[in-house]
């Protein structure tokens, strides 16, 4: 079955028996996923949303220095304890 597009940000695709479908090439490009690369798929209402591992990252960061502004410096207080101890053993 060959897709069709609708809107410029909407494509119909087939979904197989195993409950599969693939994301389009323009859809793919738009979101820099290449190859066989893992992302991260969610529901939003009654759509599937389809990040890179990198967006869902990002998006994570920016909702912890909401809930948290001082959580950047702790972070980073930590990895430097870390570094720290990993040069005295």
């Amino acid at each position: 079955m060959k897709s069709s597009t609708r809107h410029p940000d909407t494509e119909r695709v087939p979904i197989d028996r195993a409950g599969r479908l693939v994301i389009p090439a323009r859809f793919r490009d738009a979101l820099g996923i290449r190859g066989r690369q893992t992302v991260v798929v969610g529901l939003s209402g009654d759509s599937l949303r389809v990040r890179t591992l990198d967006s869902a990252l990002e998006r994570l960061q920016r909702i912890a220095r909401r809930k948290n502004p001082d959580a950047a410096r702790a972070v980073d207080d930590f990895i430097d304890d870390r570094r720290a101890e990993a040069v005295r053993e």
